[in-house]
């Protein structure tokens, strides 16, 4: 606790809002799947930005199922994610210019987090055996889109 409260004040001396997380595995899944998994994988493959799931139903209706399959996946280690594919987190009402920052790794000619950001959910899901058919698919042409630039 000591080191934490030291990290806390500084971070609010710089004001900037903290939160701390009162289970931090629950927030690890919610930002590993609610801001990652989907986003990094098919922005990335396109090398476009979040905007790319406004201007199409079917990237949106792929990023939902992708996201519904980590929702899975985390449900069966004890975490229920925080997340609406629906509704707050719908990919479909994304306007936004950003891009995940694998995309601009990829961008930059920088190796890929793949194992450490992404194919982890894949490990989670074969351990507790959630099938996670669209996640597979689009890892494996992610990974071979890496491969193909040297970058995994």
């Amino acid at each position: 606790d000591g080191i934490r409260d030291v990290a806390v004040t500084g971070v609010q001396t710089c004001a900037l809002p903290i939160s701390i997380a009162a289970d931090m595995h629950q927030a690890a899944w919610t930002k590993l799947v609610g801001s990652n998994l989907a986003s990094f994988i098919i922005c990335t493959l396109l090398g476009e930005p979040l905007s790319v799931f406004s201007k199409s139903t079917a990237l949106a209706d792929l990023s939902r199922e992708i996201l519904r399959e980590g929702m899975a996946v985390a449900a069966a280690w004890g975490h229920k994610l925080p997340l609406e594919p629906e509704g707050a987190h719908d990919p479909a009402k994304l306007a936004n210019a950003h891009k995940p920052s694998m995309a601009h790794d990829f961008e930059r000619g920088k190796s890929l987090e793949i194992d450490a950001v992404l194919r982890v959910v894949q490990i989670f899901a074969r351990a507790a055996n959630v099938p996670t058919p669209r996640l597979d698919v689009v890892m494996a042409l992610l990974v071979q889109k890496a491969k193909a630039a040297g970058l995994y």
